[in-house]
């Protein structure tokens, strides 16, 4: 939360005739800081007044207000969609808020797990390493929670959660690896690959396929 003591002498800055005012209620703030909310109101409610909606410099103060508003964006670790994932579908809803603050913990944890080896703090070491199973389990059960909404029990494959530039999560898939030619017509295609490929398609292989050798 903004110090409201630096708001009001922003707006002092704006109109010296707000000083009168303004002061005693800095002066409550700094006197009693556990009621910083109720002095808030009282700053609105004053700035909000009829004497002050048609003030020549309300919008500057307006614009002193909003700046506590403001909300810097989060900076998730998800990686972009490109146009080589395989798209399952958006991830909406509580998910996709679940996914948010997951990955924001995640980040949280690994910040304080560089602290607290470069400080040999072993106390927060061990704090962390209870957060991190914690969060692991959390991440274990969006995923099944995932796999039911997409219904992907049966299509085994290498899932990941990506984001967009306007911060929608998608769910996507890797491209299947495209085969080798070794000439016209002619594909490389070990028994191997062949089993990748088919459980990327979520597909049973024909009966006997596989057995008896290296053909």
């Amino acid at each position: 939360m903004k110090n409201l003591g630096n708001v009001v002498d922003q707006l002092i800055l704006i109109d010296g005739n707000l000083e009168k005012s303004l002061k005693p209620i800095k002066k409550k703030w700094k006197r009693y800081p556990k009621k910083n909310l109720s002095y808030w109101k009282e700053l609105l409610t004053f700035l909000n007044s009829d004497d002050l909606m048609k003030h020549p410099d309300r919008m500057k103060m307006k614009e002193v207000i909003n700046e506590f508003n403001k909300r810097k964006r989060p900076r998730y670790s998800f990686e972009t969609v490109s146009s080589k994932d395989m798209v399952i579908g958006v991830i909406s809803g509580h998910l996709a808020d679940k996914l948010r603050r997951l990955d924001l913990q995640s980040i949280r944890i690994a910040k304080e797990l560089v602290e607290a080896n470069m400080t040999h703090d072993l106390e927060l070491q061990v704090r962390i390493k209870r957060r991190e199973q914690i969060l692991e389990i959390e991440t274990k059960k969006i995923w099944v929670s995932l796999r039911d909404h997409f219904d992907l029990w049966d299509k085994p494959g290498d899932y990941n959660i990506k984001i967009s530039p306007d911060n929608l999560l998608f769910l996507v898939s890797r491209m299947p690896t495209i085969p080798k030619f070794m000439g016209p017509g002619v594909v490389k295609m070990d028994p191997e690959l062949l089993k990748r490929f088919f459980n990327f398609m979520g597909m049973q292989p024909p009966p006997d396929l596989f057995n008896g050798s290296n053909q």
